[in-house]
């Protein structure tokens, strides 16, 4: 399966702040945050989302004409900020994911502009002129309409289930990779740490039992995620 470039640069920041983050208590709530904010902006923007037959313009689509995007930012935000334990290594995610996202999002942006244009010639256009296209101004919106978010507009959207649960097991890895590797894979790998052992480890310096609850949830989501996937292409 060919990824997006959206996709692809979501599983590169994954590996990034996997092999390279460091991790505190600090660090992780404000990426838990972040992750959340992302996370409820996505369900809002696609529980608005009118394809093709009519212009969105309600919802989050008063205050940015690309809220999906906006969203991801925020998500993978959070994700860099977890791991961003020690400030040099929160720079260079930071850093290398920013100029990333340029390149990939901006183009994108612009080609469904162009597509929305073609499709509203008349609507689009001032819509444009009201809403940011990415960063919300309080002064910048468009005005308010008798719509809004609607549950059966998200549920007929199709894979958001899985989306979400997605979007769930990645605070779940990133405190697991806060108790055993707050320091970080890499460094651990090299030898510059050790792993961070916990008193009521099952077997000292493995796993404790919290660990396994951890990875339990993480498996058990990763399976619902598949399986509401596959019924959705059945």
């Amino acid at each position: 399966m060919k990824l997006k470039g959206r996709a692809w640069l979501r599983r590169l920041t994954i590996i990034l702040v996997v092999l390279f983050g460091t991790f505190n208590l600090t660090s992780l709530l404000i990426g838990f945050g972040f992750i959340f904010i992302g996370m409820l902006l996505h369900i809002w923007a696609i529980g608005c989302l009118v394809r093709n037959s009519q212009l969105t313009t309600w919802g989050p689509y008063r205050f940015v004409r690309h809220p999906f995007y906006l969203a991801n930012l925020l998500i993978d935000m959070g994700i860099c900020a977890a791991g961003s334990g020690h400030y040099k290594a929160g720079i260079c995610l930071f850093i290398v994911y920013f100029i990333l996202f340029y390149f990939i999002y901006y183009r994108r942006m612009k080609m469904e502009e162009a597509h929305l244009t073609e499709l509203f010639p008349n609507d689009y256009p001032q819509y444009v002129q009201k809403v940011p296209r990415f960063i919300p101004l309080f002064f910048k919106r468009f005005s308010a309409s008798g719509k809004g978010f609607s549950w059966a507009v998200l549920i007929a959207a199709g894979n958001e289930i899985t989306r979400v649960l997605r979007l769930l097991i990645y605070p779940l890895v990133l405190y697991f990779l806060f108790r055993r590797f707050s320091d970080g894979i890499f460094n651990f790998i090299v030898g510059k740490t050790s792993y961070n052992p916990f008193s009521s480890d099952i077997v000292p310096g493995l796993i404790d039992y919290q660990e396994i609850i951890i990875i339990a949830i993480i498996i058990i989501f990763s399976i619902v995620s598949l399986l509401f996937h596959k019924n959705k292409k059945a």
